[in-house]
């Protein structure tokens, strides 16, 4: 019964999602197509080739173009193909719309930890007309430039939007596993991270701490780390609280179960870097299930994990005392441990 329910209610979410995007389509072809969706997925799973494209094919027989090509053109440029070599112009639409996916994530942080993973799409504000306009100064030549202004780029971000929420109801996955099946360094965008490393140069406080959170990926796939005292600034104003809040969810969840985290908090030292005794740093280690459940990364030398086996040590001494020139003492005494 709950089965039966929970297709339903993503079926509907589909349709729903489908008939906004293309006004005259019919309930009936967005059922289809939802329909259509499985099977692809199934030829995809199965031949690892062709599914997609049959979907894309089918979707032009009802639906514009102009709309079938930003929906899954976009969407798999920003969300799939980070990584990837690609030439100039596919490179600046691929940001484009990975800008997007980063803008996702961060909305989506705050709910990576809920009890009941959340399945709705948050609502993803645009870029300001500012940086729609440097985007459009920026963009390669390509056929069909002399169009692309601000509007365009809006009206784009808001389909990417109605292509997110077709594909998340028909996942039926929860976002943030939704995100990681389009890409595991996704799952790192957006998120707080707590990072430990070893400060040799101070004997009296040999650690070193600092929380910093992801915004977007590099062009090799990597999460790019900024100080999270940086979130103050860049969203700074009331425009921006939303952000900011729900990147800042997860560290308030983990400081109401760790009372040393919420002391950090209280005083404003979780924004700074800090110098770590070794009673501090063994203070978030075993603290590091709490933070993980609250939502908060935890990152440290992977020389540190405690399954690597301890290696023997061996040492030798050669020539303890000095020999006599001549005779059996000449020999050099070795002793071995």
């Amino acid at each position: 019964m709950v089965t039966t329910t929970g297709c339903h209610a993503s079926s509907s979410g589909a349709i729903s999602a489908m008939t906004q995007l293309a006004p005259g389509l019919g309930a009936w072809s967005a059922l289809a197509l939802v329909g259509l969706s499985f099977i692809t997925s199934l030829i995809t799973a199965t031949f690892s080739l062709g599914g997609g494209s049959l979907l894309i094919a089918a979707m032009t027989l009802v639906m514009p173009p102009v709309v079938v090509v930003p929906v899954h053109g976009l969407v798999q440029l920003g969300a799939g193909e980070v990584g990837h070599a690609l030439p100039p112009v596919f490179v600046w639409w691929r940001d484009f719309a990975a800008r997007y996916v980063g803008t996702l994530c961060l909305h989506a942080s705050g709910a990576a930890s809920e009890a009941e993973p959340s399945h709705r799409l948050p609502r993803v504000p645009p870029p300001s007309e500012a940086d729609f306009t440097t985007l459009v100064l920026t963009a390669p030549m390509m056929p069909g430039a002399e169009y692309l202004d601000a509007d365009t780029l809006l009206a784009l971000w808001d389909e990417m939007g109605a292509a997110f929420a077709v594909s998340l109801a028909e996942s039926g996955a929860d976002l943030q596993s939704f995100l990681k099946n389009l890409n595991p360094a996704w799952n790192l965008v957006g998120r707080v991270h707590f990072n430990l490393a070893e400060n040799r140069r101070d004997p009296e406080q040999p650690f070193a701490f600092m929380a910093t959170y992801t915004t977007r990926l590099s062009a090799q796939a990597k999460a790019q780390h900024v100080p999270l005292g940086q979130a103050l600034r860049e969203y700074a104003g009331a425009a921006n609280r939303d952000a900011l809040l729900s990147l800042l969810v997860p560290v308030q969840r983990a400081a109401e179960r760790c009372g040393w985290l919420k002391e950090m908090v209280d005083a404003g030292e979780i924004f700074h870097p800090l110098r770590w005794s070794p009673a501090e740093a063994a203070r978030l280690l075993s603290s590091v299930p709490d933070l993980e459940s609250a939502g908060v990364v935890v990152r440290m030398p992977a020389s540190w994990r405690a399954s690597r086996p301890a290696r023997p040590l061996v040492t030798a001494t050669v020539g303890a005392r000095p020999p006599s020139g001549i005779g059996l003492d000449g020999r050099l005494p070795v002793s071995r441990l």
